[in-house]
């Protein structure tokens, strides 16, 4: 689809004074699909911006370190919803056993000089091209329209 014309102004996503104290955006789906006026149709799940909101959450008087700390952070609530499920299953392969093993003792932390992290990317990326209609990510908050 085609963007044609401008929007007036009162039509514009936007937020003034959040109770929340912040606003936080992680390109996570910012409208409702019935949305009249759809500004994407490509999102990504929300575990990026619901960590964000917990890292600001947590901050009591947040300093330049504590952002630089929040920019760098590369912890995955992704796989801490997932994995639970996933390591419940019994495998009998032993290749299966030893990925098990691996995932099991991951800090869910996704740095480049993980096992762990590397191996569960792997999985979900193989996951979602064998059963696309499983991978389907939970709603996000939307809160962005006035």
């Amino acid at each position: 689809m085609d963007w044609v014309g401008f929007l007036p102004y009162d039509s514009l996503l936007g937020r003034m004074d959040p109770p929340e104290g912040w606003m936080a955006t992680a390109n996570q789906r910012l409208v409702a699909d019935q949305d009249p006026h759809p500004i994407s149709f490509s999102w990504t799940a929300p575990y990026r911006y619901q960590r964000i909101g917990s890292l600001l959450e947590s901050m009591k008087a947040p300093s330049a370190e504590d952002f630089r700390d929040m920019q760098m952070d590369v912890h995955s609530l992704q796989a801490e919803r997932l994995l639970p499920r996933i390591l419940s299953f019994p495998y009998e392969d032993k290749s299966a056993q030893a990925a098990v093993w691996i995932l099991k003792k991951w800090d869910r932390e996704v740095r480049a000089d993980s096992q762990g992290a590397a191996l569960y990317e792997v999985f979900l990326t193989q996951w979602g091209r064998t059963y696309p209609s499983t991978f389907t990510p939970p709603p996000s908050p939307m809160p962005f329209r006035m």
